[in-house]
């Protein structure tokens, strides 16, 4: 009687922590992260970790090559809605020198944005204004408008910003066409 009573009990215990087990390990593959970043660079790895994420995967590449602290534009979507808007820009999956490319024009070598002109990864110049009229926390670079930082900005560390309602179709910025 007692050595099926244990019996039971770890058949029981092994029904539930099979199931547990396989839940956990597709949220650890999915890049799930329980701790808030504490970098525009830890961001950026924690989102590159997604499958679908090909922006912050050439964002993540970009960065392996930038040293101080990075200003990061992410857009107010989901991964697949950002996926699709690549695909409309090129009418395909863009190539990953593509990819480097857009990301390097909405990364930019400073710890926040700030009112005035700041300079891209691409060297593209952008004006960044803040105080929009009825809009007390949100800036404009261009034809993207932003909001206050997803992480508390570092002078180490830089800051990711989300853009939203942009003026023209894409939320985020597209390189300098090649010459």
């Amino acid at each position: 009687m007692l050595r099926a009573r244990r019996l039971l009990f770890l058949l029981a215990v092994l029904i539930f922590l099979v199931p547990v087990g396989l839940i956990g390990a597709y949220i650890w593959q999915a890049g799930l992260d329980l701790q808030s970043p504490a970098s525009s660079r830890q961001w950026i790895k924690v989102c590159a970790r997604s499958r679908e994420d090909l922006y912050c995967k050439a964002a993540a590449r970009v960065m392996r090559e930038t040293s101080g602290p990075v200003v990061f534009l992410h857009p107010n979507m989901g991964d697949r809605e950002i996926v699709a808007e690549l695909v409309r820009w090129k009418g395909r999956t863009p190539t990953a020198m593509e990819l480097d490319a857009v990301a390097r024009a909405n990364l930019f070598p400073v710890p926040r944005l700030t009112e005035g002109v700041v300079t891209s990864l691409d060297g593209q110049e952008r004006e960044v204004v803040c105080g929009l009229p009825g809009e007390r926390l949100a800036c404009r670079i261009d034809h993207l408008r932003f909001g206050p930082a997803n992480l508390p900005h570092s002078p180490e560390d830089g800051a990711v910003y989300s853009t939203f309602s942009p003026q023209r179709s894409q939320h985020f910025f597209l390189p300098l066409p090649d010459r």
